[in-house]
């Protein structure tokens, strides 16, 4: 974290075919809690998916 930027790691599990809808539940939920506590998020996610794993 600094003046500027927050960056956050999360991991979980799900099965392919629910990737998409658990990242848009996940964003909702984190912009949801941002809004509550009055944390400002103005610049766009980025996202990157490890598919090593």
């Amino acid at each position: 974290m600094s003046d500027i930027t927050i960056e956050l790691l999360f991991t979980c599990e799900c099965f392919e075919e629910d990737l998409y809808q658990v990242q848009r539940d996940l964003f909702r939920e984190l912009k949801l809690l941002f809004d509550t506590n009055g944390i400002d998020s103005f610049a766009p996610p980025t996202y990157v998916i490890d598919t090593k794993k």
